[in-house]
């Protein structure tokens, strides 16, 4: 689950420059959602 998590928090991470930079606008505040969104997926995966 923690790979999964921290898959989709660079995703959010990659969307939130895109829109910065202007490379891959979408709508605002997506980028910060996904990384969000990813980052409690990593927390809530179990520690090995």
């Amino acid at each position: 689950m923690r790979v999964v998590g921290g898959a989709v928090f660079v995703l959010g991470v990659c969307l939130f420059v895109g829109n910065i930079t202007g490379m891959f606008p979408t709508f605002s505040g997506l980028g910060w959602l996904t990384a969000a969104i990813g980052g409690g997926i990593y927390r809530s995966g179990t520690k090995d």
